[in-house]
């Protein structure tokens, strides 16, 4: 079988390159171009290894010896956690990226797409919109994640474990009193012979008034307990996957000192 030589290190090359710039975008690394192609270049000239007659687990070992070099190359070295991230990200991506094209490549199969070129031409317009589509969904899905939280919820010795979604846009306060309102979906509770109040609520396309309770402490995962929390029950039930509870904004951008600023704009009036 022939071996273009040249062919070979571009699409190495290629795919190093575009593997390599989708860690920096995930792990959000500013790092210079000029990085990548030379941790690339490196990548696409060690792929004579693969000339050598070596057993699987050296090759195993040297394989992963390249990958560390090429990290430490395009990203460099701070700390033990930083490294591991990059070649962990590095290598998922890696995954990823070659097993798409080889399904590609399967489910295109010709005397073209089987030739060197053809995969070359493979790699350079499906590649791109691969990395571009695996990085976008893994940000989203990375963004989702980062704004869940563990949350216990204590009231009149009941104790309810949630999983909260921080809703920017979600910032009902207490008007009387400037207390945060957490919204849990209706039945998490049992509200028998407990005291509520009536909190005005307003939406875009209504208003309506929500049913809370005052909380003895709310422990948020991460952040710790915060008091003097209210707990409304929401007139529909949440449909973000996995959640069962909106938690206020106010909480997680320094509720108590939100609770001071509006306690002086009470006083001056």
């Amino acid at each position: 079988m022939k071996v273009y030589i040249d062919i070979l290190l571009i699409i190495n090359f290629s795919c190093d390159f575009l593997i390599l710039y989708s860690v920096s975008i995930l792990l959000k690394r500013n790092i210079k171009v000029r990085r990548l192609i030379l941790s690339s270049l490196f990548g696409s000239i060690s792929i004579i290894v693969l000339f050598v007659k070596l057993n699987s687990f050296i090759l195993f070992l040297l394989k992963n010896l390249l990958g560390s070099i090429m990290i430490i190359i395009a990203f460099g070295y701070k700390n033990i956690k930083y490294f591991l991230n990059n070649l962990v990200y590095f290598f998922l991506n890696s995954l990823i990226v070659g097993g798409f094209i080889y399904f590609i490549n399967l489910k295109l199969k010709s005397s073209f797409i089987n030739s060197l070129f053809g995969n070359l031409i493979l790699l350079l317009i499906f590649s791109p919109l691969i990395v571009y589509t695996y990085t976008k969904y893994l940000l989203k899905l990375k963004n989702f994640y980062s704004l869940k939280y563990k949350i216990d919820i204590y009231i009149k010795g009941q104790v309810i474990n949630l999983t909260a979604y921080n809703d920017t846009g979600m910032n009902i306060v207490d008007p009387y009193k400037g207390r945060a309102v957490i919204l849990i979906n209706k039945g998490l509770l049992n509200e028998k012979y407990l005291d509520y109040l009536l909190i005005p609520c307003n939406t875009v396309n209504n208003s309506f008034l929500i049913k809370c309770f005052k909380a003895d402490n709310v422990f948020v995962k991460g952040i710790g307990n915060i008091k003097d929390v209210l707990v409304g029950i929401t007139p529909q039930k949440i449909s973000i996957e996995g959640v069962n509870s909106l938690i206020n904004k106010n909480i997680l951008e320094g509720y108590n000192e939100s609770i001071k600023n509006y306690k002086k704009i009470i006083k001056k009036k």
